[in-house]
């Protein structure tokens, strides 16, 4: 029973430090923590997995247009899903720059900015928080 607890704190610990930490108009795309990050961090999710793969970057543009700013927040798991199912039609599927945030625990949950992949020829890598 405490090990449980100790897995499942990780639900908590990852909306508290969104809550605390990015813009009150985020939006995060993810599924394993879309209905908790939404509870602890008050932030709108939007669930990947339901996004067709060539609407994407359509989706991200849409909500920049109106004033969100998009992330990623996928688990070690959800990573290879993210880029199987966008591979074909976004670069942002290779998620090969710095996470915003990580959460060092075995889920190796990652919060990631897609404005810094696509600032990353402009400006320096951004430092990766740890999330506690």
């Amino acid at each position: 029973m405490f090990g449980f607890r100790d897995r499942e704190r990780k639900y908590a610990a990852v909306g508290n430090y969104i809550s605390k930490k990015l813009p009150e108009r985020a939006v995060l795309f993810s599924m394993q923590h879309s209905g908790s990050a939404r509870y602890y961090s008050g932030r709108l999710t939007a669930r990947f997995d339901v996004i067709p793969p060539t609407r994407l970057e359509w989706a991200i543009m849409e909500l920049r247009g109106l004033g969100y700013h998009p992330y990623f927040l996928l688990e070690r798991w959800e990573e290879d899903e993210f880029r199987t199912r966008f591979k074909d039609h976004s670069q942002l599927a290779a998620l090969d720059w710095p996470p915003v945030a990580r959460l060092q625990d075995p889920s190796d949950v990652k919060i990631y900015d897609p404005a810094d992949k696509e600032d990353s020829r402009t400006r320096p890598q951004p430092v990766t928080d740890v999330i506690y």
